[in-house]
């Protein structure tokens, strides 16, 4: 989860805006490393929605994410990899109620997207998108993941 889990927890988090109230996580544990190589969890929130998760190295990489809801549902089939984006390219696929698709298509390295912010709100002064106290959030998240998979029980954040 420290891994490749941080990517799912945090997108959750982001495009939600919230955080959770309490997580479930079950994993398996090298046995040789002491180490998570596969998980899946369930993220609660205050507003009644709720979030599944996968991730792993014993599987072949997938790296997407799906939000479904009352209207409809979006898929980002290669969300955290820019380096798997087809000539810089990624695809958002927006289904609405009726079944009806609509793609975005979104360009650039998503890593030099991030630099590029960075760097501008250090020569500007200004505050970044993603601020050092919402990295905070996400560890605390990820901590109560363990701590689930620890006592096999959902944890309150």
């Amino acid at each position: 989860m420290w891994d490749v889990g941080c990517y799912c927890i945090h997108s959750t988090k982001y495009i939600l805006g919230q955080e959770p109230k309490e997580v479930y996580v079950n994993a398996s544990i090298h046995e040789g490393f002491g180490v998570d190589t596969k998980a899946a969890g369930i993220l609660s929130f205050e507003n009644g929605m709720t979030a599944s998760f996968e991730c792993s190295f014993e599987q072949p990489m997938r790296d997407f994410y799906e939000i479904s809801g009352t209207k409809g549902t979006i898929k980002v089939p290669f969300a955290f990899r820019s380096d798997r984006f087809v000539d810089g390219e990624v695809s958002i696929v927006i289904l609405d109620e009726k079944g009806e698709k609509k793609k975005e298509v979104l360009k650039g390295n998503q890593y030099e997207i991030q630099a590029a912010h960075f760097g501008h709100c250090i020569l500007n002064g200004e505050k970044p998108v993603y601020s050092s106290e919402d990295t905070i959030r996400n560890i605390k998240a990820i901590q109560a993941c363990y701590e689930s998979l620890k006592l096999n029980s959902p944890v309150r954040l």
